[in-house]
């Protein structure tokens, strides 16, 4: 039981260790070997659990980056008025990420622009976690346009499509303009766009 609880906190540590290098320096530049002087494992350690460099770039992506979009948006898009809750949550997001955070912007889209060209296994996770969030998105607005909070003649899945690309672009800009004040604008912009959507 020990062995096992010892190989799943080996198993984290890679990847939150991991997952800090690429956010930092991409996955081409992400060095295996600073990998296991970080997480203090051995080889043999890090190619029990993945059996390369791309399997832990992909579970990486799945399994810390993509998990945090959903744990972010996920309870706010539960709610009866998700767009409520949407733009509560935009009018604290602005002060949740460190200077730091700009300048490595969002891993997700700095991952799959990276990698999207280069790796199909990246562009196919990528091109599924947006996906899933459009659907989320979709399904939220769906659901209050059926209670009558949307205006009937809104598409979700369109109004969907466009404040999740809306959102990457936003975290695409922020990290080449480092400027706090445009990601509170183009918040602001969003925020503006989601209230129109209201019956």
């Amino acid at each position: 039981m020990v062995e096992i609880r010892d190989a799943e906190l080996t198993r984290q540590t890679i990847l939150e260790i991991t997952a800090a290098e690429m956010w930092q320096h991409g996955f081409k530049a992400t060095s295996l070997s600073e990998i296991i002087k970080k997480a203090n494992v051995s080889k043999g350690a890090l190619y029990h659990h993945f059996k390369n460099k791309q399997a832990l770039g992909y579970a990486v992506f799945e399994e810390i980056f993509a998990a945090q979009f959903y744990s972010m948006f996920e309870p706010v898009l539960a709610q009866d008025d998700a767009i409520s809750a949407l733009i509560e949550l935009f009018a604290i997001m602005p002060t949740m990420g460190c200077d730091e955070d700009m300048v490595g912007g969002c891993p997700v889209n700095t991952i799959s622009q990276e990698m999207s060209s280069q790796d199909e296994g990246f562009r196919h996770l990528a091109n599924n976690m947006y996906q899933k969030k459009v659907r989320m998105f979709t399904e939220a607005f769906e659901r209050m346009q059926h209670d009558g909070n949307i205006k009937r003649e809104v598409d979700c899945r369109a109004s969907a499509l466009l404040i999740v690309s809306c959102f990457q672009g936003m975290m695409s800009l922020i990290k080449v303009s480092r400027d706090r004040q445009q990601m509170i604008d183009l918040l602001e912009g969003m925020k503006n766009y989601l209230i129109s959507l209201r019956a």
